[in-house]
């Protein structure tokens, strides 16, 4: 398997929303480890989990292709931070985290390596504002293979 990374400002998102989706194409991706922190001084709560829209998927209209080693072929997993069709909210949260109000405020979502987290071909992982107002903009880092 190849490995992939990317780092994106996210959405700023409202209550209830996505600030972030890595979605799968012709392969499942393997996320190895999430790095988050927080770009602006908002009190956040950002949880991990799959869209429960996933069987009818949202609808990327921004996104950014992660990069490999120059002899990998090129990744087919898309990170998406706006969408005409928004995620929505999962149905479970595999993890979450609140980040003070503070700009550089972090997490990171490190997997064991017998228990990536996957995202099955054709499937989502959300970041979602689990927060009871709009949260702040994250700065997003993820390490991935497929």
């Amino acid at each position: 398997m190849a490995s992939y990374k990317c780092a994106v400002l996210s959405a700023t998102p409202a209550t209830g929303a996505a600030y972030w989706t890595i979605n799968s194409a012709t392969r499942k991706a393997n996320i190895h480890s999430l790095k988050v922190s927080l770009a602006t001084a908002v009190l956040s709560q950002v949880a991990l989990g799959t869209p429960a829209n996933e069987a009818t998927p949202p609808v990327v209209t921004t996104s950014t292709t992660p990069i490999g080693q120059p002899s990998q072929i090129a990744a087919t997993a898309r990170i998406g931070t706006a969408w005409s069709t928004a995620p929505t909210a999962p149905t479970v949260f595999e993890d979450e985290v609140w980040l003070a109000a503070v700009i550089g405020s972090g997490w990171i979502f490190q997997e064991d390596p017998t228990g990536w987290t996957e995202v099955k071909i054709g499937g989502w992982r959300t970041l979602w504002n689990r927060n009871a107002s709009t949260a702040g903009q994250l700065s997003v880092s993820v390490l991935y293979d497929e």
